[in-house]
């Protein structure tokens, strides 16, 4: 019976199904004294007889509520805005700038008019064909941008959760990251003229820091009695915010003998101990441009990320001399193993030395010479 008393809160509803003019059926439903079009109908069985009446007055004029019309689903452009003020508010201002440079950079240029509710596969595709010849991390931190957007879309209940997720991801591949080799680290530091920049040099190389990392340590992190630094802050490389170190916690770092030595001769100038000359909070360019006129001077292969490179050769060299790769996640600060392996880099000479000590033979030596045979 379309009207009836609803057995779960005994209130008068009522429940039909109308044919309209082009023959399709719409079902339509609704209590008496519910806001709405029926707020002004009494709760009662007359009162939803009239409310029936009148929804299928309204379903035949083409009438619909709010509820029943079509939910309006913004474009990726559109939602791109409350996703950057809203999405994880408490990130570094680092990754807040990342996500809205991708933004607004290189995916709403690209499929910024279509709706949140409509994209597609291929709509990814477009995006990874656009982006061509970029690095495959490149392509996937941008991608991890949209899957975040949608995943939050999602979550507000702006678009429904998808039957088919969108794969945000090209598959990884053999990445070669870039490693300053031991050698010519040596070449580095005997260039280093500026005691600050030397220190700065060891702190990235022989202990895995990164360049904030550098910028925002602090005397009162380094503990000579114990020989540990600690890591307690990182400083944002624009806006020079001290900010937590990255995975926003502490790592302990033992220092090597060569470092302590360094930091023992590094003269106290302030609060930061790679400081400006006058104490202060040493900018982004202060360190990496003396960083980078370090590896002209010295003649060594200028890396794309000068300092950072001196991280990887921490990696790179705490692998080759068969650190557990656990111990190494832990000394730079990786929340995942995966991340930690990216950072592994395996130079020319370790592949040489591996396949000449297995299958070299007795006349091989390690610095790639050959053994005289005495008559």
């Amino acid at each position: 019976m379309p009207v009836r008393r609803d057995s779960r809160n005994m209130r008068w509803i009522f429940r039909t199904t109308v044919r309209l003019p082009d023959g399709t059926r719409r079902r339509i439903s609704g209590s008496p004294g519910s806001p709405g079009p029926f707020h002004d109908l009494a709760q009662s069985k007359v009162g939803a007889q009239e409310a029936e009446r009148r929804a299928i007055q309204r379903a035949l004029n083409g009438e619909r509520d709010a509820a029943e019309r079509p939910k309006e689903v913004p474009t990726v452009k559109q939602f791109a805005e409350t996703f950057l003020v809203s999405y994880k508010p408490s990130s570094n201002p680092s990754t807040k700038r990342s996500r809205r440079r991708i933004l607004r950079n290189h995916i709403v240029p690209v499929i910024g008019k279509r709706r949140l509710d409509g994209l597609l596969q291929t709509d990814v595709s477009e995006l990874i064909v656009a982006w061509s010849g970029r690095a495959q991390k490149t392509v996937n931190n941008r991608l991890a941008v949209l899957s975040s957007l949608l995943r939050f879309a999602v979550k507000l209940g702006v678009i429904p959760e998808p039957k088919h997720k969108l794969s945000c991801q090209i598959a990884p591949g053999v990445v070669e990251m870039e490693a300053v080799a031991p050698r010519d680290v040596e070449r580095l530091l005997a260039c280093a003229k500026d005691d600050r920049i030397r220190v700065a040099v060891l702190l990235c190389f022989e202990a895995g820091l990164r360049s904030g990392e550098v910028r925002g340590l602090q005397w009162g992190d380094i503990d000579r009695g114990s020989g540990l630094l600690t890591i307690r802050r990182s400083v944002d490389n624009q806006s020079t915010e001290i900010i937590p170190p990255k995975g926003k916690r502490d790592r302990l770092i033992p220092l090597s003998p060569r470092l302590a030595s360094a930091l023992g001769a590094l003269p106290k100038r302030g609060l930061w101990v790679v400081s400006r000359f006058d104490g202060g909070l040493l900018g982004y360019s202060g360190l990496n441009k003396p960083i980078r006129r370090l590896y002209l001077s010295a003649g060594v292969e200028l890396p794309r990320f000068p300092a950072h490179a001196l991280r990887h050769g921490f990696g790179t060299q705490l692998a080759a001399n068969g650190v557990p790769i656990a111990t190494i996640k832990e000394l730079m600060g990786h929340r995942a193993i995966t991340t930690t392996q990216k950072y592994i880099h395996v130079g020319a000479e370790q592949k040489r030395d591996a396949v000449m000590g297995v299958f070299g033979g007795a006349a091989w030596q390690r610095d790639g010479s050959t053994k005289k045979e005495t008559p």
